[in-house]
């Protein structure tokens, strides 16, 4: 995470691995629940299974482990925090 704070805000990780969206429904959820204050980036990743994802106890999907930038493409950039 370096400096940067989390999709829901906090400046610790809440698991050891990264978080991913399943589909389109889920990365406009994680988007929308955007509380760092500022846009946030869409990255894609490539080349690992869905048999490698572990299930975190709200339900989420997540990666064991860091996942290094060979692994990501940039797909949206800036996305707005969604203000209510």
């Amino acid at each position: 995470m370096g400096a940067a704070p989390g999709i829901a805000g906090p400046r610790v990780p809440q698991l050891a691995g990264c978080f991913l969206a399943i589909g389109e429904f889920e990365r406009r959820w994680f988007t929308e629940m955007n509380n760092t204050g500022g846009p946030v980036d869409v990255w894609r990743v490539d080349n690992i299974a869905t048999t490698q994802l572990a299930t975190s106890m709200e339900g989420h999907q997540f990666y064991p482990g860091p996942i290094g930038p060979t692994h990501l493409t940039l797909v949206e950039m800036d996305v707005p925090p969604v203000t209510r």
